[in-house]
């Protein structure tokens, strides 16, 4: 079994991560009865974001005759990033819709 609580924090101390982000996550896990789960949810959101810009990626390198491969491995983890901001983004507006019912 994979530590998914392990992975996300590793993620979540990126430098391209947002304070916003991480004070997002932080507080869900810190107030989560199931921190694993939490974070295996989270990460395969991330993970399959980042498979859709990493595709996105070789598509427009290929129509522009550039290799598609090797793409920089500082690409994945900007892109980890942004999806992670993202992800964040999308529960701080989950939660402002909830509370304003």
């Amino acid at each position: 079994m994979q530590d998914h609580h392990h992975s996300l924090l590793r993620l979540l101390n990126a430098s391209d991560v947002r304070e916003q982000t991480r004070a997002v996550f932080k507080s869900l896990i810190e107030h989560c009865e199931d921190e694993e789960r939490l974070c295996s949810f989270v990460l395969e959101s991330v993970r399959d974001r980042v498979s859709e810009s990493l595709q996105s990626e070789i598509v427009r390198r290929r129509s522009c005759g550039s290799p598609a491969f090797p793409l920089p491995k500082e690409l994945r983890v900007i892109l980890e990033s942004e999806a992670l901001n993202d992800e964040a983004r999308r529960w701080m507006a989950d939660f402002l819709l909830y509370r304003a019912k």
